[in-house]
């Protein structure tokens, strides 16, 4: 049983029950999610390295796309140029969640510029 609240963790997004059900640690997910809110990089960068395939990696790319909203892809290019974070992979989750967002932009290399620039 959780004893944390999924839903009020991730503060209603649109991610589905199976997502929830397939988190092995939801208590982890949830503190990860919450700290790389506040920019913890360390926390980001562990929050990337969770691995979901299928349909949950769309989900959790969707996910990472509402950290970097919220804190800026300006902070993670500093991240990224410092070594810290894997591009690669935080890229591949961006394009998974880019694809469940609402289509503000047409190609996720449009929303985010900067990380794409390479």
């Amino acid at each position: 049983m959780l004893s944390c609240n999924p839903r009020k963790c991730l503060k209603n997004l649109s991610v589905s029950d199976q997502f929830i059900l397939n988190i092995a640690d939801f208590e982890n997910y949830c503190i990860l999610y919450n700290q790389s809110l506040l920019k913890d990089e360390k926390s980001f960068n562990e929050f990337l390295n969770l691995n979901f395939y299928d349909g949950l990696y769309y989900e959790h790319g969707y996910v990472i796309t509402t950290i970097v909203d919220s804190i800026g892809e300006e902070i993670l290019t500093n991240w990224i140029q410092n070594s810290k974070l894997d591009s690669v992979k935080l890229k591949l989750y961006l394009m998974g969640g880019h694809d469940l967002r609402p289509k503000k932009y047409k190609f996720v290399e449009h929303r985010y510029p900067l990380i794409f620039k390479d």
